[in-house]
Order: structure tokens, then sequence, then C-alpha cells
């Protein structure tokens, strides 16, 4: 609106700067042809002068050049050189008038034969009005900021023209001229009363002007009541004197004159008075819709910092919360916001688990002038932790940091995935560490074991040595045992998992935990009897309840309760908050509990890494963590529940499956050691375990071939006249694996059987194809007793483990 009120001004200015040029170039075009029309608008009347046309000119191209919308300071030279002009010609006809005597200038132009005594000369109140208008030009020309003189000699050269106006108007000639002088045309005061309004419009913000143009109510005021403070009194003046009865009564006329001035003003006053009343209703109306508006906008914002997730605040560099919003009093364990203030007094003592973190926090806003996702660990009102990630900046007043505004995001669960992450990840790197040494440890445990075996068949009597051969090999047993648990850990120990019923292997087993735990710790058990069927490894299965079993017996030396419970459940997303990784869906589970000393939460966050032990140089630490690598190896998940002083509780979901359970297998007679005569083809790049293996075979009656790789079997096959009743080849060698070396003896010997040997993982044997239904896999390290069995088993069965037969299985 004021924008398009300046664009009116502006117009309107530059116009009205035209009009003093067209009256001004009339008067001259009437001069030079002698149009008596364009010299005086009333006929027999006062006559413009071509001095004053002239001037009146000047004076247009003047305003012309100072309207414009921008001016340069060539332009305001030029309109300062007609403004001196202006004032030389003005001024020049007063110095006639005062001296009384004739310079001539008045008739250089043009011969007025009419006009006595004065020939041709301006009238001087004309020439003063000019020495006004001119310097009020000539000051706009020289300065930029002046205002207020230009103006108030603009309404002194615009009086003296009203006044002339007025003359005309009432039919008073003392009011534009006089007996001795020369009188002011009636069109010479039009143009002065346009040049004076010209000029006041051309800085209608600054001087006097500013007044009048103010958006306030004085100025909307002045706007309305000037113009017709001076049109109404001038047209009801010459309405009275120009009507019948204003000759005869004069008092009767002023007395009209006056009540009809009064009406006009009261009900101008009256209008004006209702438009204002108007105008301040309409205000308050506004500023009622703009409180309504605040407060709505206040209910919105408010509505966000209330209603947030994240939690905002405002706090004091000593530590004092000024405000909060619910979230993070419910992130600390407040009711409300108010409670959160109202207790907390020191943050950094009270809320800040480490009150160093508090310094770094304020030393880093002070530093940058705000913080970025400064992860801290915090106190809530019970005890307990929560973290958080700060985002915060410094409010500063006078160069003092005041307060600090910012937002804690809740990130508890997240630092909860990061610390399971790490976690899996350096349980997954020891697993990587026990697959890696898994081979070569077997295959040194298996010579010391096979050796021992060998050696004790040998001594004889020699109760002494025996003994000796009996501690060398249950020293190979406890490592081969202990890799095997480093190998559960890992995920990555070869299972034959089979559909098991945990129900009846608690029930199997349960003599065995009465004996294992002691006569002073009671049993319980709590069966499921719809409990559904898993897919496992029935030995793993028992090493985990063992293992189970053993823990909480240490961990009640005055005895206790043993609670072993078996149910159905189904997990969802509802009840998957603290455990995000688990899959939802139908699970056996099995839970392991005492009544022992329990754990704190930092034993519990390392309970399931390998070597970690509570018991000092009594324990391994594999049990708990051979325990997890088993459920894991399973698909299953375990977790643990234990309060200092009240207890432990294990439990494990296992994926149910819709099967029945396979039947146990029948023991075997392990009194008769068996023996053979048939040909074996023995293939194991390892030096020490391929003579172990070659004795155990010869010293039972079979025939040895015993070659260090493929290349090698291959050559002695093809060269062997005989028949090779088996293929006995370990898994991964250099070269050909004992995978492709069957298959390429499938060809010429397909009656040749095969059972394969490795001390390598499960992952790294089934790149190699070898753990498929129809593939006999040995174990390392493995007793010649196994090894003994096995043979029989597959040489005794009719087409059972051929090479061919495992050619035709092979998946690649």
């Amino acid at each position: 609106m004021a924008v398009a009120v300046r664009r009116i001004h502006s117009f309107g200015a530059r116009l009205g700067a035209y009009l003093p040029i067209a009256i001004g170039g009339s008067v001259v075009i009437g001069w030079i042809l002698n149009v008596s029309a364009l010299l005086s608008i009333l006929p027999g009347r006062v006559t413009m002068k071509p001095n004053t046309a002239i001037a009146f000119m000047c004076a247009g191209v003047a305003l012309t050049l100072l309207t414009r919308q921008s001016v340069s300071p060539p332009t305001r030279n030029l309109a300062a050189l007609f403004s001196v002009v202006v004032i030389a010609l003005g001024l020049f006809t007063l110095l006639e008038y005062i001296l009384h005597r004739n310079f001539g200038i008045d008739e250089i132009l043009f011969h007025d034969l009419v006009q006595h005594p004065y020939p041709g000369r301006m009238a001087h109140i004309t020439a003063i009005s000019f020495c006004l208008v001119g310097t009020s030009l000539l000051l706009l020309s020289l300065s930029e900021s002046q205002a207020h003189i230009p103006q108030l000699l603009a309404l002194l050269s615009g009086s003296g023209s009203l006044l002339a106006v007025v003359g005309y108007l009432y039919g008073v000639p003392l009011l534009y001229g006089s007996v001795q002088y020369t009188s002011m045309a009636l069109h010479t005061g039009a143009g002065f009363l346009v040049l004076s309004i010209v000029i006041l419009f051309c800085r209608p913000a600054d001087g006097i002007m500013a007044v009048v143009s103010s958006h306030s109510a004085g100025g909307w005021l002045a706007r309305r009541l000037l113009p017709i403070a001076v049109i109404a009194p001038v047209l009801l003046g010459a309405v009275y004197i120009y009507s019948k009865f204003s000759l005869n009564d004069v008092r009767l006329a002023l007395a009209c004159l006056i009540v009809s001035l009064v009406v006009i003003f009261v009900t101008l006053i009256w209008l004006l008075a209702s438009a204002l009343n108007r105008a301040e209703q309409q205000q308050i109306s506004a500023q009622e819709a703009l409180r309504e508006s605040e407060r709505r906008l206040e209910q919105k914002y408010r509505g966000i910092v209330e209603e947030a997730i994240f939690g905002i605040f405002q706090s004091t560099p000593d530590g004092r919360y000024l405000s909060a919003n619910p979230a993070i009093a419910r992130m600390f364990g407040y009711d409300t916001p108010e409670q959160l203030i109202a207790s907390v007094h020191d943050l950094a003592h009270q809320v800040y688990v480490d009150p160093r973190r508090r310094e770094e926090f304020k030393a880093l806003i002070e530093r940058q002038g705000e913080v970025r996702n400064f992860e801290v660990e915090l106190y809530r009102q019970d005890g307990s932790t929560v973290w958080v990630s700060a985002n915060a900046r410094a409010i500063v007043q006078d160069g003092v940091v005041v307060r600090y505004e910012g937002m804690n995001q809740d990130i508890t669960e997240r630092k909860l995935l990061e610390g399971q992450l790490v976690q899996a990840q350096k349980m997954e790197a020891v697993g990587r560490l026990a697959g890696g040494v898994a081979h070569d440890f077997n295959n040194a445990i298996g010579v010391i074991v096979g050796y021992s075996t060998l050696l004790k068949e040998r001594i004889g009597c020699d109760e002494l040595s025996l003994r000796y051969t009996e501690e060398i090999g249950k020293a190979g047993q406890r490592a081969a045992s202990l890799t095997r648990q480093l190998l559960a850990f890992s995920r990555k120990q070869i299972i034959q998992p089979t559909i098991l019923n945990l129900n009846t292997i608690i029930t199997e087993m349960d003599k065995m935990i009465h004996r294992l735990i002691g006569e002073d710790i009671e049993v319980v058990v709590n069966r499921d009897p719809n409990l559904g069927r898993i897919k496992a490894d029935l030995g793993q299965i028992e090493q985990i309840l063992m293992n189970l079993a053993v823990n909480a017996r240490d961990a009640m030396p005055q005895g206790g309760r043993l609670i072993i419970e078996t149910t159905n459940a189904e997990l969802d997303e509802g009840n998957l908050v603290q455990h995000p990784h688990a899959k939802p869906g139908r699970y056996v589970v099995l839970s392991v509990s005492d009544t022992g000393c329990g754990m704190d939460k930092e034993t519990q966050a390392h309970i399931f890494e390998p070597f970690f032990t509570t018991k000092g140089h009594q324990g391994t630490g594999l049990g708990l963590s051979t325990v997890y690598g088993i459920v894991k190896q399973s698909e299953g998940y375990i977790w643990a529940y234990s309060k200092k002083g009240n207890g432990t509780r294990f439990k494990i979901h296992f994926p149910r499956v819709e099967a029945a359970a396979q039947p146990a297998a029948l023991p075997e007679d392990k009194s008769v050691t068996p023996r053979g005569t048939e040909t074996i083809l023995l293939v194991e790049d390892d030096e020490s375990m391929r003579q172990l293996t070659r004795h155990c075979l010869a010293d039972h009656g079979y025939t040895v071939l015993g070659v260090q790789n493929g290349e090698a079997a291959i050559r002695t096959a093809s060269q062997h006249d005989g028949p090779i009743h088996l293929l006995l080849t370990d898994v991964v060698m250099p070269g050909i694996s004992g995978r492709h070396l069957a298959d390429g003896l499938a060809v010429s010997r397909p009656e040749m059987r095969c059972l394969y040997m490795s001390g390598y993982t499960a992952d790294l044997i089934a790149k190699h194809g070898v753990l498929e239904p129809e593939v006999v896999l040995l174990e390392k390290p493995f007793t010649q007793d196994a090894l003994l069995r096995q043979l029989r088993k597959i040489l005794d069965t009719p087409n059972f483990a051929t090479v061919a037969a495992a050619r035709a299985g092979s998946s690649f």
C-alpha cells in the first residue's frame, strides 16, 4: 500500500511539473500570434507578460528534472541553472520597481503598448513569488536532503498566489495588484499554486510534508481536512458574494456564510470522527486477530515442543534446568517437567555418570557456540542409566553465555545394538582364530591320542608305563575337547542335527545331572507335555544341559535349587524390543535357573566371551561360550537374566519344527575291536598323521597304500593291479581335494567305498561338498577304535558310500 501511494505521489508531481511549462508555452504562443485568449483567461483582465511565461517555463523544466525517478548530478546542475534564471527574472523586476528605473528587460521579446505606466513588466507580487519559487528549486537542486526551507518558500509563494486567485474570485483587485503597480494575471496565480503544490510533493516524506504523508492518524486527518479547509471557505465566500442578497445586506450574507461554515465543519468533524472510530475499531479487531493468531501460533509451537519425542531443554552453565518438555522428563524418569526442574540442581554430579563429560560439554559449546551429536551416559531418577545424543547451542548476551538451549535424543537402544555388534564381532574374531588353528591342532592331537593308544597296546603288564600312557591319552582327549568347545563357540563344529524332543533328553539325563551337581542341590524339572520339536545335534544339546548345570552348581556352593523348564513360546514384534536381532516365530524354550549368587551387569556383559571366567584358575572360560556357539549354530537365541544375590536364569529359544522326533541309535558293542583284510588307499598330506593311520590299519589286518596327495593317489590306483576296497582321504589338501579325488577315481574304480576325514571347520569342509547326506566324514582328532568301527560299517554295508555314489550326489 505504501509503495502504491509513493508511486501516485511521484506520478502526480511529474504531471504537475508539466503544467507550468504548458501555461508558459501557451502564453508565449499567444504573444507571438497575438491571441488575446491565451494572454488573459478572462476578457479585459490583466495579461501574463512574456517574461512571466518564460519564468514559468524555466521553473517547470527545473521541476521536471527534479521529479525524475533517478536524478544524476548533471541533471541537478541543469535544474539549478534553470532555477537561477527564474530567480534572476524575478529579482531584476523587483530592482526596477525599487529603483524606479527601466532596465528594458521586459520588452526584449515583445512590446506592450497597452499597459501603463510599466509596459510589459510583470507584477511586483509575481516577481516576489518567482524569487521564492526559484530559491526553493535551487535548494532542492543543490541538496538531496534539503526539504524544510524549500517547502516553506513554496508555501509562501502559494499563499500569495491563492490571495490573488481569491481576489479574482471575490472581485477585490487589491488582492492581486495595486493602483500604482502592475497586477498579477489570473492564470499566473494558478500557475504559482501548481508550482507550490508540486514543490511540496517533490519530497513528501521529509520536512513539513512528513506530517501530511505520514501513515499515522495525524497524517490521515491532515490529508482529508487540508483540502476542504482551503477550498470550502473560498467557494462559499464566492457563492455568498455573488448571491442576490449579498449586496443589499452584508451582515446577513456574513451570518449565512458563518453558519454554512459551521455546518460544513461540524459535518466534516462528525464524518472524520466516525471514520476514526471505524479505523480504531478495525485496529482493535486487527489487534485481537493478531493476538488470536499469536495465541494459536504459540499453542502450535508449544504443542510441537510438548509433544516432541525428543527431549527439549534450557539449562544454565552452572547445571540447572530452566525449562524442559515432557519428553526429557520421561527420559529421566520424572512424571512432569516441573519435578525435573525442581529436583536437578547440579547436572554434572546429579545426572552425568562421568562428571568430566559435563566439563567437556561446556568447553566444547563455549568454544564453538554449539555442540552436535554429543553422546553421553546419564543417570535416571531411579539410578538406572540412559544414553543420550545432545545437540545444543549457547545463548550469549553482552558477550556472556547465559544459558544453553538444545535437544536430547535417547540412543540407549542404539548403544545396546552397537555393544551387541562389537560383542558379535569380537566373538566372530575368536571363532575365526579357533577355526584357523583347528586343522593343524586336530592333526597334532590325533597323533598324540593315536600313538598313545598304540603304545598302550604294546606295553603289556608294566603298570607304571601303562599309567603314563593313559595320562598322555587323557591329555590328548582334553585338548581335543578344548578344540571342540572352541569350534562350538565359533559355530563351526561339524554337527549331525536330528529332530529331538527336549523332554526326552532331560529325562534321559536326569540321573547324570543329579550325580553331577550333588545332593545338597534340589533339582526341579517342569516339562510342558505339549512341547514342540527342535532340530539340533543331540550331543550338543546334552552339552548345553551339562554346562548350565555345572555353572549352576558352582554358583550355589551352600546348596540351593536348580530348575529346568521347557515350554512353547511365540516371539513377535512386541516382545522383541530388547532383542531386535531375534526373528519372530514359534520356538521351544529351555529354561535353566538357579538360586545362587547371581551376577552384576558388568559380569553379564562378558559371560559368553571365550576364556572369561569368574572361577579363577578352576575354570576354562569356555562353558558358556560353548553353549552360546551351540545355540547360535542351531539358529536359536540365549538370554541371561540375573541380579547380584538373586540367582540366574538362562532362557534358550530353539526354532520349533513340525516333525516327529527320531529314535535314538542303539549303542554299539565296543568289547571287541574290529579287524579286516581289505586294501585301503590312504591319502593324508600330514606325514605324522599318515604314518599313525597306516600303523593303526596295518596292525588290524588291512593292506594300506599310503600317499601324501591326490596326484600320488591317482598314480597308485592306476598302477595297483588288485582291488582297492576303500578310499580313506583327507578333505582339504594341496592340489586335488579329497572330494575331487573321489570323483576322479569313480570312473576307474566305481565299486570302491569312500571315507573322508578332516580337522577343518564345518564351513570350509562344506565348500568341498563333504557335508552332504550320502557322504561319510570322520572328524579329527579320532580314536583308533572310532576309525576301525567306521571302516567296518562302510565295508560291511552293501552299496554304502561308494565313490560312484558320492560322485552322483555331488553338488558341484
